[in-house]
């Protein structure tokens, strides 16, 4: 019995070893559970600093992105917009040039044949005036004639017959 309650003796102290070492073993295990959750909180707490500085730095950069795309949008209407003046502008000169050139044609065609009806009018109304000249005079020289008139008759008589001609040409 001895010996058995030896063996017992000793079986509860390597029982109480063993749960000593246990516990110790749990203890480590929790304070090294704990730093363990420390040193993950102090990398979760940088990680998340981290993702805030990226965020940061992204929105800066959209930022700027959309600053630059606004600005090379303004520019390229701008350059746009003035070369669409630009078109216009000679389009309209062109269509006012071709304007003005046909109507110069045109009104140079209209001048040219104004001028030459006019000057078809004058050689007709002069030669209608020669002719009623021609015809006063020989009649104004056969009533002299037949007469007997002087000069001074004759004279004052196509006097007469040319102021009658005037006066039947103005009318």
């Amino acid at each position: 019995m001895d010996l058995i309650l030896f063996f017992c003796f000793i079986n509860f102290l390597f029982l109480i070893f063993l749960y000593v070492r246990f516990f110790r073993f749990s203890k480590t295990i929790l304070t090294r559970e704990d730093a363990l959750l420390v040193q993950m909180k102090k990398q979760l707490e940088r990680l998340d600093r981290t993702a805030v500085k990226q965020e940061d730095m992204l929105e800066q950069g959209l930022a700027q992105s959309r600053k630059h795309l606004l600005t090379t949008f303004n520019d390229q209407l701008e350059t746009d917009v003035k070369l669409i003046g630009k078109h216009l502008d000679e389009r309209i000169q062109e269509y006012t040039t071709s304007i003005f050139s046909r109507t110069d044609d045109v009104l140079s065609k209209a001048v040219s044949k104004s001028e030459a009806e006019i000057i078809e009018a004058k050689k007709n109304t002069m030669a209608d005036m020669e002719k009623r000249v021609q015809e006063l005079i020989v009649r104004a020289a056969k009533i002299s004639i037949a007469r007997g008139l002087s000069l001074s008759v004759h004279e004052e008589m196509v006097k007469r017959a040319i102021e009658e001609v005037r006066h039947e040409l103005s009318e």
